[in-house]
């Protein structure tokens, strides 16, 4: 009876899952034909969250099991065990900075999640066609998550995420909406999890008179835990209307209990970088794409933990996160 019972759960999740996958490629068939011409917009989707995550290159689809499974793998949330708080603060050049908050609940089977991202682009010098200064401006970008996350069966996960989406330049703004559709898959006999996420799927924003569409995402990676102090990622990312794909794995060790060690790389496969009528969208551009090496540390006080990362963004120099979680 408990044999049949479980291939009745399994093959509920099976459909479901199926199902899921589905739609999903349906909605990105539809938006992909549809947008063939559009150029790409609303690049600060693209920028990690979590400072763990990203000493780790990025590479966490496989392992999102905190509150930053918002924006890595929405599916993640079913892995806390309490509620999570999180907050991430990151200060770049060009008097650039990004902010992160966010908040999981567990109840019984399922989580959901809300979560807030906001980049402030700081003040820009304006100029004219013909390359007068005309006075300096602010521009700053913002995203508000609510996710959700359920078991459909022993060793399935599966989440989603809608984002509301705003961009504003001074007193223009644009909004759009998007969703992101993720699963996380326990591997039998092995301590490691598969992700697969689709991110960004959603209608073209438009800036005054500028379509673009957002940066729709598929990535896939995994994790393995070795001896329970040795952990290695790994992703593989597609960018699909910019046609970009790109690498990311990451290696964290802990030689005690409290304490964590990072390191990580992410290799961009084919890259292209956009042009862009506003300049001000060829810098988030720029801000938003790493390549090479990163690193950071963990410290782990029981329920309360904090993360720091160094990663490196091409020609702008050095940036640094630190990120703080408590369970409670």
């Amino acid at each position: 009876m408990e044999d049949r019972s479980e291939l009745k759960t399994s093959a509920k999740a099976y459909f479901l899952l199926q199902r899921s996958v589905l739609l999903s490629i349906l909605l990105i068939l539809i938006t992909y034909h549809l947008r063939l011409t559009a150029e790409v917009g609303a690049h600060f989707l693209k920028i990690g969250i979590g400072a763990r995550s990203m000493g780790l290159g990025g590479a966490y689809v496989g392992l999102s099991d905190d509150i930053t499974s918002l924006y890595w793998n929405p599916a993640g949330l079913r892995k806390l065990k309490t509620k999570e708080f999180g907050f991430m603060h990151t200060k770049w050049v060009l008097d650039t900075k990004y902010e992160f908050a966010g908040i999981g609940i567990p109840l019984n089977n399922k989580t959901i999640g809300l979560g807030i991202m906001y980049l402030d682009l700081g003040e820009i010098e304006g100029r004219s066609e013909e390359g007068t200064q005309t006075g300096n401006f602010r521009a700053s970008d913002f995203c508000f998550t609510i996710s959700g996350a359920g078991r459909i069966s022993n060793r399935i996960d599966l989440g989603a995420t809608i984002k509301f989406i705003q961009q504003k330049i001074e007193k223009e703004e644009a909004k759009g909406v998007a969703v992101d559709i993720g699963v996380k898959c326990k591997v039998k006999g092995v301590k490691g999890d598969l992700g697969l996420v689709i991110k960004n799927i959603g209608p073209e924003m438009k800036f005054i008179d500028e379509p673009y569409n957002l940066p729709l995402t598929i990535s896939l990676g995994g994790g393995y835990n070795f001896l329970g102090n040795l952990v290695i990622s790994l992703d593989i990312n597609h960018e699909i209307y910019d046609s970009k794909t790109s690498i990311s794995m990451g290696i964290e060790y802990r030689p005690v209990r409290f304490i964590s060690l990072r390191a990580g790389y992410l290799y961009k496969l084919a890259y292209q970088l956009l042009t862009y009528q506003n300049s001000l969208f060829q810098e988030e551009n720029k801000i938003s794409d790493f390549n090479g090496l990163s690193g950071g540390f963990g410290l782990n006080f029981s329920n309360y933990i904090l993360d720091y990362s160094l990663i490196p963004y091409k020609d702008l120099g050095l940036t640094h996160r630190l990120s703080f979680k408590v369970r409670f």
